[in-house]
Parts: structure tokens; C-alpha cells; sequence
């Protein structure tokens, strides 16, 4: 639940967030809640899609958060601009597909600030013996599931996008060793 969490990437997407109000736009949030729910916060419209399991890898939610996103826009007149961050650039994705072939014009870009296995290869550091090796283990696995699944989706993201915008040139070096040249940054 993107507004009661509080952590990189929710505070990262929430400046966004607050620019683009601030700018005069009317932005809509799409998110994994809790509960299927729309509020308005921060000049926003927040859209809560609840997955059908607890807390599932981001990997096998794009689908159904960009699900949602169609079924929005589909009711209102293009052309869209998608905005994803990081590994949920997918969903962006996904949807601005899915509206292409209902002749819905939407462009696909995507926010990274690093990718996801370089993110939880950090954390590796800290694991030390102060940490339970149960957490240990989690971290150790949920490394190596980020290399084999959600690196395709967000490679797969990042490369359908119609750019990639980043703040540090260490974030483009970053992309690129992971996702090649090919990359429009």
C-alpha cells in the first residue's frame, strides 16, 4: 500500500507524483493495496488493485495491475502518457500494448533508479551473522529469483519503453551493463 509505506521506491514514485500535480496535470497512481480502492491523495488519484495472494513477487503481478490500468483509460480519450518506475515499468508497458490494439494511443516510459538484482545484491553486505538465517535466506533467494525472472520483465521494460529517464549517470552505466546499449535513456 504505496501511501502508508514508507521506503526508496514510494518516496521516489511520490515525488513524481507531487511534480506532476504541481505542474498542473491530473496524474492517476496505480498500485498494489490491500483492498481494490480509489482515494485522491496529493493531487492524485490513487488506484489500489488488491492481488489475489499476499505480497506476490512484482514479476507475476503486471498483468493484473496493468489490467487496470486499460480498463481506466479504455473510458477515457487518448493519448496516454504511462509512466512506470523501476520493475513496474512492465505494466506500463503491457497496457499501453493492450490499448494499441484497441486503437487507443498510449506511450510506455519508465523511471529507474538502478535494476532490482543490483538493489537486493546490496543488501547482501548486511546479511551478517546478527541477522537470522531464516532472513538470510530469504534475501539469498529472493537475489537469486530477481536474476532469473525479474530481470526478463524489467530488461523487457525497460527496452519497450519509449525512454528511460534516470538522475545519475551511474544509473545509466548501471542499465546498460545489465541491459545492453540499446536501452533509450
Amino acid at each position: 500500500d504505496a501511501s502508508t509505506d514508507v521506503g526508496g521506491h514510494e518516496s521516489y514514485v511520490r515525488a513524481h507524483v507531487l511534480a506532476t500535480a504541481a505542474a498542473g496535470f491530473s496524474p492517476h497512481v496505480f498500485c498494489l493495496g490491500t483492498r481494490n480502492t480509489v482515494q485522491i491523495a496529493d493531487g492524485a488519484t490513487i488506484h489500489r488493485v488488491a492481488p489475489q495472494v499476499r505480497r506476490p513477487p512484482a514479476a507475476l503481478q503486471q498483468g493484473m495491475l496493468a489490467r487496470a490500468v486499460v480498463r481506466f483509460l479504455l473510458e477515457h480519450p487518448g493519448p496516454h502518457l504511462i509512466h512506470g518506475f523501476a520493475i513496474w515499468s512492465g505494466a506500463g508497458v503491457i497496457a499501453s500494448s493492450a490499448l494499441e490494439r484497441h486503437g487507443v494511443a498510449a506511450v510506455p516510459v519508465a523511471s529507474a533508479y538502478a535494476t532490482r538484482a543490483h538493489e537486493i545484491e546490496a543488501m547482501q553486505a548486511g546479511l551478517g551473522p546478527h541477522i537470522s538465517l531464516p532472513r538470510r535466506m530469504h534475501y539469498r533467494t529472493w537475489l537469486r529469483w530477481s536474476r532469473l525472472v525479474d530481470d526478463r520483465v524489467e530488461g523487457r521494460a525497460y527496452r519497450c519503453s519509449q525512454l528511460v529517464v534516470i538522475n545519475y549517470e551511474s544509473v545509466r552505466r548501471i542499465l546498460v551493463d545489465a541491459y545492453g546499449q540499446s536501452l533509450e535513456i
